[in-house]
This record gives structure tokens, C-alpha cells and sequence, in this order.
């Protein structure tokens, strides 16, 4: 969540401009919940992500969006459950949302071996487009668009956008 100027808050500009290993400790240290206390210090959201049968344009995808550490800290301390829009007529119900977050934290947790991304991909399918639910090979880059349209989307606060009216253009006609 952004400061009502539009610049990010302190602790989120700290936590992406410093190192993996600083901002890796800072996530474990600055949160006293059981929701990340159960964080190791080695190999953190170093898990591994199941093929589901071609899903391997899902799992990079997640990857590398897990490893963007202002947004892994905003799931990772649940702010998202603040956020969620359930009511946007072009969101998915918070689905996405919610999904995400749930496999962000078993990601970041002390859990062992691989995770299976099952309720992701079945609110992508559920919620989502079909051109991802047909166990074939996809784009990683056009799934990560969805991926991040559907968090904007299930997150954004603003229910109702104000209407703006545009300037006359100094009374010229609309023609030339």
C-alpha cells in the first residue's frame, strides 16, 4: 500500500533496495506472528514448484514473482487480506488473490520437498482464462501478465472511480 503522496513506506523501499540476504533477514525479524516465524534462515523460498502437466509457464512465473521482496512481504504479512476487493465486476472474488498468498507463504515457510500449485491453478481456472487449464505448454510472460492483472484486479481499493472531465482543447473542433 502506497503513502497517500504515492511513494512506498519506509520499511518497503528499505526491504527492496537491499540485498536478498539483508531483506531475507528482515522479512524473518520484523514479524512476531506464526505466519513466517516458522521461516528458516537457510533456503527460504527455495522450495520448488510440482509440474501439474505442463504447468512449468505457472511455476516461473510464481518463482519469480516469489523473489520480488516487496510484494513476498505484503503477502507474507497478510496486508492482501486488508485489500481484497471481492465486489470488482472485472476481478476474479479475491481468488487470486487469496491463492497466492496461500502458496507465497507455504513458499516461504520451513516446509520440505516440492508444493503442488493445485489451488492456484484451479482458481486461474475457475476465475480465470481457459487458455491456461489445458495442460498444454504457454507463455511464462503472458501468464505472469494474468497473474499480475488478476492481483491488481482482486486488490484494488477503489470501488467506485471518480469521473474526471477533460479539458474543451481551447475550444478547437473536434474536426481538422
Amino acid at each position: 500500500t502506497r503513502n497517500t503522496d504515492l511513494t512506498w513506506p519506509e520499511e518497503l523501499y528499505t526491504l527492496a533496495t537491499r540485498s536478498k540476504n539483508t531483506a531475507i533477514q528482515s522479512l524473518a525479524s520484523s514479524n512476531n506472528n506464526n505466519s513466517t516465524s516458522n521461516v528458516e534462515e537457510e533456503g527460504r523460498g527455495l522450495i520448488g514448484l510440482s509440474n501439474l502437466g505442463n504447468t512449468c509457464f505457472l511455476n516461473a512465473a510464481v518463482q519469480c514473482l516469489s523473489h520480488s521482496f516487496p510484494l513476498t512481504f505484503y503477502f507474507l504479512h497478510k496486508y492482501h487480506l486488508f485489500e481484497i476487493n471481492k465486489d470488482n465486476p472485472i476481478g476474479m472474488q479475491g481468488n487470486i488473490a487469496l491463492r497466492y498468498g496461500q502458496l507465497i507463504t507455504k513458499l516461504w515457510s520451513n516446509v520440505r520437498g516440492p508444493l503442488a500449485p493445485f489451488e492456484l491453478r484451479d482458481s486461474v481456472a475457475k476465475f480465470g482464462s481457459s487458455r491456461f487449464t489445458d495442460f498444454q505448454q504457454h507463455d511464462s510472460q503472458e501468464f505472469l501478465s494474468f497473474l499480475l492483472d488478476g492481483l491488481h484486479e482482486d486488490l484494488n481499493r477503489v470501488h467506485n472511480k471518480p469521473y474526471v472531465e477533460l479539458k474543451d482543447s481551447d475550444n478547437r473542433p473536434d474536426e481538422t
